[in-house]
């Protein structure tokens, strides 16, 4: 069922501050970037970034399959081998057993007791329990009052480095760069909304940035982190597929 070159992959993530395994998924294989999903920094759990935003890490392709049913067979058994944080039992943030998406999925319970004081409090005002979607700074989730996102927006606006901002205030660099693309809370801040595509949040002088890196040959696993794009986009680039025109 192992092969050299499949349509199907396992991987890994290792935190190299602990030199330890911090997550295992599977990807599909795609003819222009085979293993982007292994690479990218997008649609990943809080708990992912988390542990990415401190430490540096490595993604290894432990196997290949043409079998889908295969490789979800074996993340299951890699999961387990190495346990999840959540469960207690292990290293892994990841949220479920894996294979089939939600298996064993864990709902803390202070989440848990946010939701059922939400729902209590929109009986009260309407009685019923019908879903109320809040956003910003009004989410029950919220970390930030809407003094802390004025805070952060003016020191955005003054090209403060987002890794001090997330420390300052006790946030993922993740959440910076949403209110700096204006995903979260541009109600407050004003910021236009841009696209989520790691390449169209590049301008010109991130990619001469890039390519001067690259020139003094720092590794495109170590460009894509400090510029917070993905190695797939720096390869691009140094390959010369995009950006062409920039020197």
């Amino acid at each position: 069922m192992i092969v050299d070159n499949g349509k199907y992959y396992l991987y890994r993530h290792i935190r190299l501050d602990k030199n330890e395994v911090f997550y295992v998924g599977i990807g599909s294989k795609y003819k222009q970037s085979p293993y982007k999903r292994a690479y990218d920094y997008w649609g990943r759990s809080v708990l992912w970034k988390r542990i990415s935003d401190k430490t540096k890490y490595e993604v290894e392709i432990i196997l290949e399959s043409d079998s889908l049913s295969f490789i979800k067979e074996k993340e299951r058994e890699f999961i387990k081998m190495y346990g999840r944080i959540n469960l207690q039992t292990g290293t892994l943030c990841n949220l479920t057993d894996g294979g089939e998406g939600i298996n064993n999925i864990i709902v803390s319970q202070d989440t848990r007791d946010k939701l059922k004081e939400r729902m209590q409090e929109r009986f009260k005002k309407t009685g019923n329990y019908g879903l109320t979607f809040y956003k910003g700074v009004n989410h029950p989730m919220s970390k930030l009052t809407e003094k802390q996102v004025s805070e952060i927006a003016e020191l955005i606006t003054l090209n403060e480095s987002p890794k001090n901002i997330a420390e300052k205030y006790n946030i993922t660099i993740s959440v910076v760069y949403d209110i700096k693309n204006g995903h979260k809370w541009a109600n407050i801040t004003g910021f236009q909304k841009k696209n989520r595509s790691p390449q169209s949040n590049l301008t010109v002088e991130d990619v001469k940035k890039i390519k001067k890196l690259l020139e003094d040959g720092v590794s495109g696993r170590m460009i894509a982190k400090q510029i917070n794009t993905s190695v797939y986009i720096v390869s691009n680039i140094k390959n010369k597929k995009t950006w062409k025109h920039i020197n």
